[in-house]
Parts: structure tokens; C-alpha cells; sequence
């Protein structure tokens, strides 16, 4: 009998080296294909690295930015989701999220790539932690409740204590939280855990004025959707403004500008 012919052509790894190389791009998520292929397969292409990794739902993606969690802050988190699962859209309705944004004149272009799968998408191995820019930029103040926006406020000084924060809130937040009230009934104030926001004279100043704080989770910028605003908003700035990173002076020049 006669041995059938098989048609295409024959594979150049074996399942133990696909499984060597999957392991090896999941252990080590920031290498390069080139580096991958180099390390463990030296005798193939790139693009069979590739579709290796494609068999595995494995490919190369942007690493995601985010702070980096400890143990107490995914336990803190946790709790807030789970205090808020049962809640409706009219209870999210009534509350002003609100945030500070700066705008820098320039940001770090470099990207991580790492190996992952898309339901490893946040793994901390896959996360690229935020770091803190030096660059000049002017910090705005904004606030969002239901489908309404709030009043955009620029703040000029140079470092934002809790006087300053307290400034912004005495000049414009009385008005917003009372149109809460009138069409939702109780407001509550979402803000961080920023020091200038929990520092002792700011939370004085909610209770002198009657304003209940929605908890807020540490390091969780997440669980505040004004944070797609504020990527849209750098976004549409860059686009029509493409030669800020060119713009001439000093801090308080690029900042007037």
C-alpha cells in the first residue's frame, strides 16, 4: 500500500519548539521578533516566528499605560466595583467626575511593544507605568456630569497648591452642583486622591459648602471617564495645532500662547 502524498510544505518546527517560542515570547515580552528568532529558532523566518505566534493568538502590541498597582490598590478597587454593581445609569448620572489635564509642549513619542494575547492585555508584564514629563504645559480644570459638560478653567500658575485648587472650585463649582440637583437630585463630586485634593483646608472647604465626595480608588485614572476626554481633547489640540512643539519663549510665554 501505498503511502498518500501530502500535499504543501512540511513544517520546519516542532511542537515543542512552537511551545519553546511561545514560552520564550511570554516569559520575555519586550524582545523583538528578531531577537526571538535569533535566540530560539535561528533556522527560520520572521515570518514563521510570526505565525507561530499567530497559531497562539500571541502578536505584538502596544504596551498600555497605567500606574503600577500593589496588592492594596486592586483590593480597594475591587471594593468600589462591587459597593456599585447594582447601581443605574441614573445613579452614575448624578455624579461630576472632574480632573485636572495638563498640556504639555511636547510628550515622549517612544512606544513598548510587547508579546501578548488580547485577553492579556493589562498583565503587569505588559504595561508600560507612566513616568512624569518636565516638559512646559499649561494645566486645565474640567468636569462632566450625565451628557453635559462643565466650564473649562486654565490655570496659569505654575505649581497648583490646594489654595489654587480651592480658587478654581470657589469660582465655578457652586453653579454646576446646584443644575445637578435641579434635574437629578443629590450630586456627588468625583476628584483623585491628588494631595491638593484631599489636603485638610479642601476637604474643609466641600463641607463648609454642602458637596458629598464620590470615593475614588487610588491610582485608579480608569474609573474617571473624563479621562477620554482629556485624550481627545490633546488629540484635536496636536491636530490643529501641529507646530506647538516649535512654540518660542519661556514657561510663561509657551503657556499664554
Amino acid at each position: 500500500m501505498e503511502n498518500a502524498t501530502r500535499s504543501g510544505r512540511p513544517t520546519l518546527l516542532s511542537r515543542r519548539e512552537k511551545r519553546t517560542i511561545i514560552r520564550a515570547a511570554k516569559r520575555d515580552r519586550g524582545m523583538t521578533r528578531l531577537e526571538l528568532r535569533n535566540r530560539y529558532a535561528p533556522y527560520v523566518s520572521i515570518r514563521t516566528i510570526d505565525r507561530v505566534l499567530r497559531e497562539a493568538n500571541v502578536r505584538k502590541w502596544l504596551a498600555q499605560k497605567r500606574p503600577r498597582l500593589q496588592e492594596r490598590h486592586a483590593k480597594a478597587r475591587l471594593a468600589w466595583a462591587l459597593a456599585r454593581k447594582d447601581w443605574t445609569i441614573e445613579d452614575f448620572q448624578g455624579i461630576l467626575y472632574s480632573d485636572e489635564c495638563t498640556v504639555r509642549k511636547s510628550a515622549d513619542p517612544r512606544r513598548v511593544w510587547v508579546f501578548r494575547t488580547p485577553q492579556e492585555k493589562w498583565l503587569s508584564d505588559c504595561i508600560q507605568p507612566r513616568g512624569k514629563a518636565n516638559e512646559v504645559g499649561l494645566m486645565v480644570w474640567g468636569c462632566f456630569w450625565g451628557k453635559k459638560r462643565g466650564p473649562l478653567v486654565s490655570i496659569r500658575e505654575a505649581r497648583v497648591d490646594r489654595h489654587v485648587y480651592i480658587g478654581v472650585l470657589d469660582s465655578v463649582l457652586g453653579p454646576v452642583m446646584q443644575e445637578i440637583a435641579n434635574e437629578v437630585g443629590d450630586p456627588l463630586f468625583q476628584q483623585d486622591n491628588a494631595r491638593v485634593h484631599t489636603a485638610r483646608d479642601t476637604l474643609t472647604w466641600f463641607e463648609d459648602n454642602g458637596i458629598d465626595l464620590e470615593d475614588h480608588p487610588p491610582l485608579s485614572p480608569d474609573l474617571n471617564p473624563i479621562e477620554h476626554a482629556w485624550v481627545e481633547l490633546k488629540r484635536r489640540l496636536h491636530k490643529q495645532y501641529p507646530d506647538i512643539l516649535d512654540t518660542k519663549g519661556g514657561p510663561d510665554r509657551v503657556r499664554e500662547r
